[in-house]
């Protein structure tokens, strides 16, 4: 635009235009329910469930809708090692889309605690934190809503149900999602113990959370050097399936936003070399296709390129 920015540092203004099927947060309702406008609250809901889940038979059956699309969606960002950075309510979409993520980044190596913004000094929205923060974030869409039905304690102890489960919910998603990303179509508790050990092996061993996803099914004889116990248990496991590898490889994704590929295009970009951000937006097209003139994209950063935080205007 010609116009400079203040973020971090003052940099080069520029407008973004986002597609969403809407932009109505959490943070919507409780704007209305905090000023104590309950015909407006009323109509958001209405015009918000008549948008995007006109089938709803109730108010519950919304909410339940709203927390089943939230549940899926970040079961989703964590099977793909995605950390949004600041899931607020004012950031999280009534749709379940992914929006508002400024800092976001993706996983380098496996860290359940990895944290990359750098307003998040605490660690509130980590990596593996960030299933609780939905919970909470649906909690807070329950209480928004509370003034709509009043005291209908009936509806307020099914608010209260929905919620409750919201955590055995996940942790369901979460073990269907993973037991795929290791090959297991059909996974049960039992396979936990197979995949947090897999997880756990990434954590001691400092590697690389996306392309041991896919060394795994590319070079699987790997696993059975680091750690025959575990490559024991998951190839006796897996020997029931009728393609584990065809499995894996629909869920690992071979490329993903590389916080350093992310930051070479930014700083080229602020150079007007544009060229790094075209060639990663065409690569990024096909995730789960393996490329030859992509595969520099494919790389763990060097520790010299090695992001540890993002910013607002990542």
């Amino acid at each position: 635009t010609g116009d400079k920015v203040l973020r971090e540092t003052v940099l080069p203004g520029a407008i973004l235009t986002r597609v969403a099927k809407s932009h109505i947060r959490v943070g919507t309702f409780q704007y209305f329910a905090h000023n104590g406008d309950i015909e407006a609250l009323e109509t958001l809901y209405k015009y918000t469930k008549k948008r995007h889940y006109d089938d709803a038979k109730s108010i519950t059956d919304f909410l339940s809708r709203v927390i089943n699309a939230q549940c899926d969606l970040v079961t989703n960002w964590l099977c793909i090692g995605f950390i949004h950075g600041v899931m607020n309510t004012d950031n999280c979409s009534i749709a379940g889309e992914t929006i508002d993520y400024g800092p976001c980044a993706f996983l380098d190596k496996y860290s359940a605690s990895k944290v990359f913004s750098s307003i998040d000094t605490h660690g509130r929205y980590a990596y593996s934190a960030q299933a609780d923060v939905i919970v909470w974030n649906m909690a807070q869409l329950a209480n928004a809503l509370l003034p709509i039905v009043k005291n209908n304690i009936e509806v307020l102890n099914e608010f209260n149900e929905l919620i409750q489960k919201m955590p055995s919910q996940i942790r369901s998603l979460w073990l269907k999602k993973f037991g795929k990303k290791i090959g297991i179509t059909k996974p049960t508790s039992e396979d936990l113990k197979l995949i947090n050990g897999f997880l756990n092996g990434l954590a001691s061993r400092n590697e690389d959370f996306t392309i041991s996803f896919r060394k795994l099914i590319e070079e699987p004889d790997y696993f059975k050097s680091v750690d025959a116990d575990w490559y024991n248990a998951w190839e006796s496991r897996t020997s029931d399936e009728p393609d584990p590898f065809s499995v894996m490889a629909s869920v690992n994704p071979n490329l993903i936003p590389r916080n350093h590929q992310i930051e070479f295009a930014i700083s080229s970009a602020l150079n007007s070399n544009f060229e790094p951000f075209h060639r990663l937006n065409v690569a990024l097209k096909l995730p789960y296709e393996k490329n030859s003139k992509f595969s520099d994209l494919e790389l763990s950063p060097t520790d010299k390129e090695e992001v540890v935080k993002t910013f607002c205007g990542t």
